[in-house]
């Protein structure tokens, strides 16, 4: 598939729903108090398209309600937006990454993500049967679905979702060296496997596919360190830097904005247990991430707090989602030079 040339009068960016959880429904689903007017899909493509971006990322329960040609309407109600997809997968499963391929290459979206595991903060300890035998099984998963991405012409996109570090995801890729299996780069997540953003970008940036656009603050703990969501630019990570390690690669890079989980993400890498499912690191590879979050940590006093984890009122919920768009919105503008 021929990757669809970027339209110049829109952001070359997109947005991950995944950020927006209470509009769209997914927090507290299910319970009284979850949203009672949730995004639908087309509603996101039209906030896209009011935004000036050009993607969205959209889970298949959004997408694809069960309607006889519900894909199909979706996909052309975009179409005539100009807003195009990029499919996010789940883990790594060969028979869940053929659904999701199909449902791409019916979309004509140029990529599928897909994460390895569900470990969050880094920390690998009692994974079952241990992090080498998760990634082993996931090398079997994918030997079965390359050659289907392959010949859909969709690239396989594996996330590093705070659980894989970049030798994990360069192993893999160059395990296939497939053109269509590469990464997804969150911007934060390598500082939840002690790797500095930018360094991780420049080791992987060959299989670079697609990223998220997410960062993050660092706020103290006697463990380690806690993340915490905030709108692009205001956080740790350097996005002039990366954007333009983006910008220089073959393959077009998509890239969404996706605020981070509502739950902080302490990093308890003060626990020497925590680095054991690590492979050996020097202490010089760690100091790049070190010293981003030594020098960026918030004041001790401050509460790191988000409203979810304040139990704050929905509409408190509701509206801190929303600032924090519109901050990453205008961030982004401003990073891609454009006063749209």
């Amino acid at each position: 598939m021929a990757l669809p040339a970027h339209d110049p009068g829109r952001l070359p960016a997109g947005l991950c729903v995944f950020g927006l959880t209470y509009a769209c429904g997914m927090t507290w689903a299910g319970t009284p108090r979850a949203n009672p007017n949730p995004l639908s899909a087309r509603d996101v493509i039209v906030l896209a398209a009011d935004s000036g971006l050009s993607w969205v990322e959209l889970p298949l329960r959004m997408l694809d309600d069960g309607a006889s040609d519900s894909l199909r309407d979706v996909g052309a109600f975009a179409r005539d937006r100009g807003i195009r997809f990029v499919v996010p997968g789940g883990q790594v499963s060969a028979e869940d990454l053929r659904r999701h391929l199909n449902v791409a290459s019916e979309l004509s979206a140029p990529t599928v993500r897909c994460t390895l595991s569900g470990i969050l903060c880094g920390d690998r300890r009692g994974f079952p049967g241990g992090w080498r035998a998760r990634l082993r099984f996931c090398e079997q998963e994918l030997a079965a679905v390359v050659p289907v991405a392959e010949r859909l012409g969709v690239a396989l996109a594996l996330e590093n979702h705070q659980d894989a570090d970049s030798a994990d995801l360069l192993a893999l890729c160059e395990r296939f060296s497939s053109r269509y299996l590469g990464i997804t780069l969150d911007c934060g997540n390598p500082l939840a496997v002690m790797e500095d953003p930018v360094a991780f970008a420049m080791r992987i940036a060959p299989y670079l596919r697609h990223a998220h656009l997410k960062d993050y603050t660092a706020h103290p703990a006697p463990n380690g360190y806690r993340l915490v969501r905030c709108p692009l630019g205001a956080g740790l990570v350097d996005f002039p830097a990366l954007f333009q390690l983006f910008d220089a690669q073959e393959w077009p890079i998509t890239r969404n904005i996706e605020m981070g989980a509502l739950q902080a993400r302490l990093i308890p890498m003060l626990e020497p247990s925590w680095w054991d499912e690590y492979g050996a690191r020097s202490a010089q590879s760690t100091l790049p991430a070190l010293s981003r979050v030594w020098n960026g940590l918030r004041p001790a006093a401050e509460d790191w707090r988000t409203p979810w984890e304040r139990d704050a009122p929905p509409e408190e919920l509701l509206a801190y989602e929303w600032d924090q768009y519109n901050e990453s919105l205008a961030s982004l503008k401003r990073l891609c030079g454009s006063s749209a």
